[in-house]
């Protein structure tokens, strides 16, 4: 069976003056809500992505959802017009410049509106210039997998506050569905799709325990495991494919996301697939570590500075199958906390007493294990400095 994800990209040069609000009227109810949701929240998707990847040559869209120009906009054509990029600068930017400005465009999510996704997709490729010069990059492969596998899902979601999430989580299913593209994935090479393969079952994992990332989110995992699967020619899903319509009819895009037991399906083919080739180390794929905050005490209060010592730490529930090169507590006057102070490495527990805690200011503390797979965060406690007459002075 041939992937049915190519790009045509002559076909999609000829589709740059679609109108989006015309081809709404063929999905369903469901995606259109799902789309304009998604639209209101484009500043959150726009803040929310990998800030290593931000660079400072990623085009700047002049005109932006929310400003009165935008708002002046009679039809979404003219939205698509006001986010082409000048050719002068176009043609200048690197490809990891390329993909944050694709990142950033303000209509990625229309591809929402539609029931047919990839189908959807292919139409924003074919509108936005800056995405049909992505795709045609030679090194498109390789940069969406260097950002695939730079982004910590576990670490990430601790720290995203919540009015950014749903931003972050259609960014990752935005470029699981860009490597989902077969003319994508045959540019990697044999030992990039095993990565790619790894990272994906880590970041199922990682969905798996995160409410916030729903049914549709990790349909994209399992769909392009299953590309990845048809790429490397693996008979046990080619002879599942001939004869059950529903698991075609999920790769081929027809349905958003697969019931629990294709799901289940699949991924039992791709640890087939992991054994046959001997990568056991991709068939247990290591997980970030699993973190307790324990309860803050009071050690002590200089009355010379007016500061409290308080002793602060954690325990490590699992190390996730790999070992803890770092560990200790995150500590701050705001939730999240952000200021990281290291205590040593290994599994168990860990405290260490921690100075200065001004007076009558509540601080935020969670602690943190780091391993090879990424940073594993325990829950957040707060406290307010007290008096000293319990503390051991």
């Amino acid at each position: 069976m041939q992937l049915s994800s190519s790009i045509n990209f002559t076909k999609l040069n000829t589709m740059k003056n679609v109108t989006f609000l015309m081809l709404t009227s063929k999905s369903t109810i469901v995606n259109v809500v799902l789309m304009f949701v998604m639209l209101a929240l484009m500043s959150t998707f726009t803040a929310s992505g990998q800030q290593t990847q931000r660079v400072s040559s990623a085009y700047d869209f002049p005109i932006k959802p929310g400003s009165a120009l935008w708002r002046s906009f009679t039809s979404t054509q003219e939205m698509i017009d006001a986010c082409q990029i000048p050719d002068s600068q176009l043609n200048g930017m690197t490809t990891s410049d390329l993909l944050q400005t694709c990142l950033n465009y303000p209509l990625a999510y229309e591809f929402l509106a539609f029931d047919n996704q990839e189908q959807g997709l292919n139409i924003i490729i074919g509108s936005f210039n800056g995405l049909l010069e992505l795709v045609q990059r030679n090194d498109v492969a390789k940069i969406l997998l260097e950002f695939y596998k730079s982004v910590d899902l576990s670490q990430k979601m601790s720290i995203v506050p919540m009015d950014k999430k749903a931003g972050f989580t259609f960014q990752q299913g935005f470029i699981e569905l860009l490597l989902s593209n077969d003319s994508v994935l045959r540019k990697l090479t044999l030992e990039e799709r095993k990565e790619l393969i790894k990272k994906c079952l880590i970041n199922h994992n990682a969905q798996s325990i995160d409410n916030n990332f729903g049914s549709v989110s990790n349909g994209y995992i399992i769909r392009l495991l299953a590309k990845l699967l048809i790429i490397e020619k693996n008979e046990s899903i080619l002879e599942a494919i001939k004869t059950d319509t529903e698991l075609n009819s999920f790769i081929d895009f027809q349905t958003s996301f697969p019931s629990e037991q294709m799901a289940a399906l699949i991924l039992e083919k791709v640890q087939a697939y992991i054994a046959s080739e001997n990568e056991d180390n991709l068939l247990s794929p290591i997980a970030v570590p699993t973190v307790n905050t324990t309860t803050q005490v009071l050690i002590s209060y200089d009355n010379y500075t007016g500061t409290y010592t308080y002793q602060l730490g954690g325990s490590i529930l699992n190390t996730g199958g790999s070992n803890i090169t770092s560990r200790g507590v995150i500590i701050g006057t705001s939730n999240p906390p952000s200021t990281q102070v290291s205590i040593g490495s290994g599994s168990g527990s860990f405290s260490a007493q921690i100075s200065p805690f001004n007076q009558g200011v509540k601080y935020y503390v969670r602690a943190f294990a780091k391993n090879s797979s990424g940073t594993g965060y325990g829950n957040t406690i707060s406290f307010t400095t007290c008096g000293y007459s319990n503390a051991r002075v």
